[in-house]
């Protein structure tokens, strides 16, 4: 009996040990995915003394901030930007303010980011005032490669007409010359950036041309040169020139032009400027000589001159005939026939 019952015990111990080494805790696997958190960075300006001012007061439209890598740049009136999913530790925070490539005031700071939560960092940038002063802007213009004194009269165009965009730092500016003076200087422009619509106007205000200048800033006391700027029309409405020939008053066949050697024919366009009688090149054409016509598309309103070249296959002139004085008007066509008549 004694012997049974150690042997029961002994059984009994065995299963309480086998119980407590066995457990029923469950474990964190040891690829568990850590909680992330993330940091919200804030900023304010103020001055020497401590007054509050705004991204325009300090003439600056973006922000740069880090939290130990690159920066990004953010949109300073914005005020706070946010990074997520971090890792949980202690972050540094850089802010610097960004006139172009210019850091005009630099705040640091530290955020530690707990998992889960967001963490706010608050950025104080100590700068001054930058636009008290007025900037200016110059230009300078032309038309169609042409001088306005001259271009401004074919097209009826009175007035040049500034206007600002939407995007830009101050979009009520404004201002109008006299389309012939050639070049502005606009002042009191508000220091940031701009993109401005340049409208040449005809004196009932109906538009003739317009450009955009792209983007561009204008700083404290200072003048922004936006150089030459060329408004094209020919692109969009320019007349045409169809010059048809014969050859000896036929048909330019291909039998015809076999037996002369003939090859190509060349066309040149000359404008004719109507105060000196000069004449400029516009451009020229090729065609084959049995093909019996040429012409001349996007030219601006004028007189022309046009010269007609029958040339054998060794670029050898064979005959030559010009007209001049040929009218030209936007969204016209002005036909043009000429007698090619070489020599036997």
């Amino acid at each position: 009996m004694m012997l049974f019952r150690k042997n029961r015990n002994f059984l009994i111990l065995i299963t309480f040990l086998a119980a407590s080494c066995g457990g029923t805790e469950e474990l964190s696997p040891p690829d568990a995915e850590i909680p992330l958190g993330a940091l919200k960075v804030r900023w304010s300006i103020e001055n020497a003394s401590g007054d509050v001012l705004n991204c325009e007061d300090v003439d600056v439209d973006t922000v740069d901030v880090a939290i130990g890598g690159s920066p990004i740049s953010v949109d300073c009136k914005t005020g706070e930007t946010t990074f997520e999913g971090l890792l949980p530790q202690r972050y540094p925070v850089v802010v610097q303010l960004m006139f172009g490539p210019v850091v005009l005031a630099t705040g640091l700071g530290n955020g530690d980011v707990e998992p889960g939560e967001t963490t706010e960092v608050d950025i104080v940038l100590e700068a001054e005032r930058r636009n008290n002063d007025v900037g200016s802007i110059y230009l300078k213009w032309r038309i169609d490669d042409q001088p306005p004194a001259r271009r401004c009269g074919e097209l009826e165009a009175l007035t040049l007409r500034v206007t600002a965009e939407s995007s830009s730092i101050d979009p009520t500016l404004t201002a109008d010359v006299a389309c012939t003076d050639g070049e502005m200087t606009i002042t009191n422009a508000k220091p940031g950036s701009y993109d401005l619509r340049l409208t040449l106007e005809r004196p009932d205000g109906s538009k003739v041309v317009s450009l955009l200048t792209g983007n561009f800033r204008v700083v404290s006391a200072g003048t922004t040169n936006l150089g030459l700027l060329n408004f094209t029309t020919v692109l969009t409405g320019g007349g045409k020139i169809y010059a048809q020939y014969t050859i000896s008053s036929s048909v330019a066949t291909t039998d015809i032009c076999d037996q002369l050697g003939a090859k190509e024919v060349r066309m040149s366009v000359r404008s004719i400027d109507v105060q000196t009688q000069s004449t400029r090149l516009e451009g020229t054409e090729t065609s084959t000589c049995p093909k019996g016509y040429l012409s001349r598309d996007k030219l601006r309103t004028n007189l022309y001159l046009v010269q007609l070249e029958l040339m054998d296959g060794f670029g050898i002139i064979l005959t030559s005939s010009t007209v001049r004085d040929i009218p030209v008007t936007f969204g016209q066509t002005s036909t043009v026939s000429i007698d090619l008549v070489p020599e036997r």
